[in-house]
């Protein structure tokens, strides 16, 4: 137990520094909380307060309003699903999105309730590994797959596949022409 509230001290250390943009001070360093630490993978801050933070281990994000003294569960990844990544919307902050092995999840109301937005339909769409909001465009999107990235311009409504170079790319690894 010593070790697991030792890490969370660090990931909520990390957070918080991230979120305000400040180095992380020893003196700073504390324990937080009692919640399972076994495999945490993720943390994520809100950017515009350094009091909520957002840690996920492969199954579970958690949210703390308190600056990591406490944490609540708040997305329970479906099952056989991992969790791979996890995005705090700089310019709506109540708005999550947690990718897993089994498509995007969206909340936009601070991780209370949860819709799927995304689960492709190519091979390997549906294992998402990376999401993030755009930093100046409101509902802007993107979620990188196995299968390639896409850009949501809606808020998750609709999703269209990267072009570009990214898009030529993935076509040659496929053996499609080249467009």
């Amino acid at each position: 137990m010593p070790h697991e509230r030792m890490y969370a001290s660090l990931l909520s250390l990390t957070a918080a520094a991230v979120a305000l943009a400040q180095p992380i001070q020893a003196a700073e360093w504390r324990p937080i909380g009692t919640i399972e630490v076994a495999r945490l993978r993720f943390v994520a801050a809100d950017p515009h307060s350094a009091r909520r933070l957002f840690i996920a281990s492969e199954r579970t994000l958690y949210a703390s309003e308190d600056g990591g003294t406490s944490w609540r569960a708040r997305f329970q990844a479906p099952r056989l699903a991992r969790l791979t990544s996890l995005a705090v919307d700089p310019l709506t902050p109540q708005r999550l999105a947690a990718a897993t092995t089994n498509g995007l999840y969206l909340s936009e109301d601070g991780g209370q309730r949860w819709r799927r937005v995304f689960r492709g339909s190519g091979e390997g769409e549906a294992l998402c590994r990376a999401v993030a909001f755009h930093s100046t465009r409101r509902d802007a999107m993107v979620v990188g797959t196995a299968g390639g990235a896409f850009v949501s311009r809606d808020g998750g409504r609709s999703w269209h596949e990267a072009g570009g170079a990214l898009a030529q790319s993935r076509r040659r690894q496929q053996g499609h022409p080249r467009h």
